[in-house]
C-alpha cells in the first residue's frame, strides 16, 4: 500500500510531466492519439524514434510520422519543415550526424524530395545556422550521397520509389555565423511532374529549324523557356551553379559516370538557353594535339572550348543521364561521317593535325527565319574531333 505521502508526490510529478510537456506528449501521456481526417492506422515506430518526440504529417495523401534527431529548442520543432511557411524552420542542437526520419504506414510513391536549406526568414537567419551542404538519403536499403547548394532555393533530389521509410543523415554543413546547429525551413516531397510544365507559348518553340542546326540535347532546347525547368525537376537538380562565367550564365551537369559535362549558357538579359556544350571531363589540353602551336583560326573558333574547360566549370550537378545526346544521335564519340549525315556538309572546315573542326552558321537574317524570331544575329555549331572522335561542341546563339 503506497502512504498518502507516496500518493501526493506522484500526483505532483504527473502534473508536472503533463505541464512541462508538448502538445503531442499531453496528448499521449492523456491516452489521446494524435489527430488525423479518416480513421487512425497503427505505425509501426523504429526503436531509434520511440524515445524522440513524433510529429504526425500529411505526405501525398498518406499519415506518416517524423522524428528527429534534435530541437534546438522548441521554437524549432520537426513540424515547421511541412508548414509551408519560409519564416519557420527546424533547428537541430548540433550538425553532422542530426538525421530526420520519416515512417508511413503505407507505401508512398515519391518522385521527388524538396529541402529548403537554411533558415530561410531573413539573410541573418539564414547565415545565423548551419546549413546542410551533405546528406546521406537511405531508403529500402538504398544510400545515396546527397550535395545540397548553400542556397534558400529549394532543391529537387530524386528518389523514385515507393518507400515506408526515409532517413536523412547530415553528413556535412556549411558554417554558421551564430550556431552550429543546421536549419531547414521546408521538406516536401513530389510525385508527378505538372502536366502544364512542358506548356511554352513562344511563337518558335515548334519551329522547324534547318537540317544543320542542333537545336537540343538532352530534352533540353534552345528555344524553350520551359524545357530547361523540366530538365532541372527531373533530374532533381537545382538551381545555376556557376553564375557569371564570362557574361552569361552557365548551368553545369556532369553525366552519371562523370566523364562528361553539359553546360548550358544564358546570355544577360534572357531567360532561356543560348547555347548548349558537351565536352569530355578530360583536360582539354588532352583532346588538342600541339595545343600550344594551335593555329590562330583555330583558336578563334575554340575561345568558347577553353572559357568553358570542365575544370573552369566549377563543380557540377551529377545526373543520371548515361550519355548526353540529341534526339538525332550526336554524340560525343561519333565520327565525322556520322555528324555529316546527321547536319549535312559542313559551311567550314579546319585541320590541325590529329585534330578537325566542323562548323555550321547561320549570319543573315533575312535568310535564315528562325534567327528573326530570336531576334539574334547569328547562329553557330562547331564540332571539335580528335582522331576522328567528336570530343567536344557547342551549338546556339553566340552573345552579340
Amino acid at each position: 500500500m503506497k502512504t498518502k505521502s507516496q500518493l501526493l508526490i506522484v500526483s505532483i510529478m504527473m502534473v508536472l510531466l503533463c505541464s512541462c510537456a508538448s502538445p503531442l506528449k499531453k496528448k499521449l501521456l492523456s491516452g489521446e492519439m494524435p489527430h488525423f481526417d479518416g480513421p487512425v492506422t497503427p505505425i509501426s515506430v523504429p526503436v531509434e524514434l520511440r524515445q524522440q518526440e513524433l510529429t504526425p504529417i500529411n505526405v501525398l495523401g498518406n499519415k506518416c510520422l517524423v522524428g528527429v534527431s534534435s530541437c534546438l529548442s522548441s521554437d524549432y520543432l520537426p513540424h515547421k519543415m511541412f508548414d509551408e511557411n519560409f519564416s519557420t524552420a527546424w533547428v537541430s542542437k548540433h550538425g553532422v550526424n542530426e538525421w530526420i526520419r520519416l515512417t508511413c504506414d503505407e507505401p508512398v510513391h515519391i518522385l521527388f524530395l524538396t529541402v529548403t536549406n537554411g533558415y530561410t526568414e531573413s539573410e541573418f537567419s539564414y547565415n545565423s545556422y548551419s546549413r546542410i551542404r551533405e546528406i546521406k538519403l537511405s531508403f529500402d536499403g538504398f544510400e545515396r550521397d546527397v550535395r545540397l547548394m548553400d542556397s534558400s532555393v529549394t532543391s529537387y533530389i530524386p528518389v523514385m520509389a515507393s518507400i515506408k521509410e526515409l532517413k536523412i543523415t547530415i553528413t556535412d554543413t556549411y558554417d554558421a555565423i551564430l550556431n552550429s546547429g543546421v536549419a531547414v525551413s521546408e521538406v516536401g516531397f513530389v510525385s508527378k511532374i505538372e502536366e502544364d510544365l512542358n506548356h511554352n507559348d513562344r511563337e518558335f518553340a515548334d519551329y522547324k529549324y534547318p537540317k544543320f542546326v542542333l537545336e537540343e540535347v538532352s530534352d533540353v532546347r534552345l528555344d524553350h523557356d520551359d524545357s530547361i525547368t523540366e530538365f532541372v525537376i527531373r533530374h532533381g537538380l537545382g538551381r545555376p551553379l556557376k553564375e557569371k562565367l564570362l557574361p552569361e550564365s552557365v548551368r553545369a551537369y556532369y553525366n552519371r559516370y562523370k566523364n562528361q559535362c553539359l553546360l548550358f549558357v544564358t546570355h544577360p538579359g534572357g531567360y532561356y538557353v543560348n547555347q548548349i556544350v558537351v565536352s569530355y571531363t578530360k583536360c582539354i589540353d588532352e583532346l588538342l594535339e600541339d595545343p600550344g602551336n594551335v593555329s590562330k583560326k583555330i583558336k578563334d573558333n575554340l575561345w568558347q572550348l577553353f572559357s568553358y574547360e570542365p575544370n573552369k566549370c566549377g563543380i557540377a550537378y551529377a545526373t543520371y543521364i548515361e550519355h548526353f545526346e540529341s534526339d538525332d544521335g550526336i554524340s560525343l564519340d561519333i565520327n565525322k561521317k556520322q555528324l555529316v549525315e546527321i547536319l549535312g556538309e559542313p559551311h567550314q572546315t579546319q585541320e590541325h593535325g590529329t585534330n578537325e573542326i566542323l562548323i555550321y552558321k547561320a549570319d543573315n537574317m533575312e535568310k535564315f527565319e528562325f534567327l528573326r524570331l530570336h531576334n539574334i544575329p547569328e547562329y553557330r555549331g562547331v564540332y571539335l574531333f580528335y582522331k576522328d572522335e567528336l570530343v567536344w561542341f557547342i551549338s546556339g546563339f553566340p552573345y552579340p
